[in-house]
Order: C-alpha cells, then sequence, then structure tokens
C-alpha cells in the first residue's frame, strides 16, 4: 500500500489535491493509499491522477490544493523547489486528488 506522506498536512473537507515531481503516482494503486504526516496515518483514500508539464500548470488546476500557499503556479513552483532540490519548471508532476473528510479522520483515531 502506498502513502503520501506530507510536510503540511491541513486538509480542506472534501476534495484536495496535492503535487508530486515525476509520475510514480499516476502509477500508484488508486483505491488504497494511506495519507501521513511525519509519524501518523490520518486516513486511508482513493487517488485521481493526472500528469502535467509543471509549466503547463494553471492557478485554476491549483484551486484545490491542500496546502493555501500553493494555490498558485508561483506559490507552488516556490515550494516545489524547496522540496525538491532542482526543481525545473519544465519537470512532469502528477496532480494527486482526494477527498479527505476530518471527522472520518478523527473517528478513525479514536476507534
Amino acid at each position: 500500500m502506498s502513502t503520501l506522506h506530507f510536510k503540511n498536512p491541513s486538509f480542506n473537507n472534501g476534495l484536495n489535491l496535492t503535487v508530486r515531481r515525476g509520475v510514480k503516482w499516476d502509477c500508484a494503486d488508486h483505491d488504497n493509499v494511506l495519507i501521513a504526516d511525519s509519524s501518523t496515518i490520518l486516513a486511508r483514500v482513493s487517488i485521481a491522477t493526472r500528469v502535467f508539464r509543471f509549466c503547463d500548470l494553471t492557478d485554476r488546476e491549483l484551486a484545490n490544493e491542500h496546502d493555501p500557499e500553493c494555490r498558485t503556479a508561483f506559490g507552488l513552483f516556490t515550494v516545489l523547489r524547496d522540496v525538491y532540490p532542482g526543481f525545473d519548471d519544465r519537470e512532469l508532476v502528477t496532480l494527486v486528488e482526494f477527498a479527505f473528510n476530518h471527522q472520518e479522520a478523527n473517528d478513525a483515531k479514536l476507534g
């Protein structure tokens, strides 16, 4: 089972997006993905993916980005260069969409 790790696990209640370098996540098992911060599994989700060359992304595709700093192409580029040293705007990235429900995540931690 694949795990999406988040440095800044601030999620919208409902549809979320994260952008990952390369195409690894486009090939993942889309039905059983774990969402985790540095030490805790937060949820199990299904994902949908789309691949873009970074320079072809528009702010519209990033509207559901989980991290408010990454909801514009400029902001996302700044963060990706920090997370992935040497990141170039001509690289392929995978947009990974998933639904997150805060109440279900909290209930799962209790149970």
